[in-house]
């Protein structure tokens, strides 16, 4: 079954690994190299992008450990990959620190409480975050994309393609390139231009 994926864009580099192989990473271990305990280099733009999204049970039949998952992942996940890499980022004298929430970050809908908390929370992260980074070489840009096509939603309903494509109902969602460009877009502003939130959604 697909699964969601933490990205970090490092120094024109692309890590992309499934949240399945770095369930240490995210939620528990620390990000460097555990023999020399240092970053395996030295990146100056990192962009967070650790969505999970776990069902769509109601309240009244919400798995606490599912949206126990979802918070690490989304929040917690968030924090410990910037602890990691701020000391670098702030030495490299123009760092940018992207984190991609979601527009349930800002609006919710039924079946979707333990995915919104989460979300609500990874974006009080960011927000707090460019208010600490202010007066710093530290540039923070939050990314909340509406519907996007991705494993997302397989992911969502267990692998069930059919419910992951229902799902779209009638919209035409973005695509991944669409937050790609945004993210593109928002790193490449000179060091004396924070874009503070970009809100991208499909035109239904």
């Amino acid at each position: 079954m697909p699964t969601p994926a933490a990205t970090l864009r490092t120094s024109r580099r692309l890590w992309h690994h499934p949240l399945e192989q770095l369930p240490q990473l995210i939620r528990h271990q620390p990000l460097y190299d555990p023999h020399t305990r240092r970053l395996p280099n030295e990146p100056n733009e990192t962009t967070s992008n650790a969505g999970c999204s776990l069902g769509v049970d109601r309240i009244a039949d919400l798995d606490p450990e599912s949206c126990l998952r979802m918070y690490e992942t989304n929040v917690l996940g968030t924090i410990r990959v910037t602890q990691k890499l701020l000391p670098a980022l702030r030495a490299s004298g123009d760092g940018r620190i992207i984190v991609i929430t979601s527009l349930t970050g800002y609006q919710t809908y039924p079946g979707a409480a333990g995915y919104a908390s989460a979300k609500y929370g990874q974006v009080a992260v960011a927000d707090t975050l460019r208010k600490e980074m202010q007066g710093t070489p530290v540039q923070v840009t939050e990314i909340a994309p509406g519907l996007v096509r991705t494993e997302f939603n397989l992911v969502r309903f267990g692998g069930d393609e059919k419910k992951a494509e229902e799902a779209y109902g009638e919209i035409q969602p973005l695509s991944a390139d669409d937050v790609a460009d945004c993210v593109s877009w928002a790193v490449s502003k000179p060091s004396g231009v924070n874009v503070e939130l970009i809100k991208v959604l499909p035109n239904f």
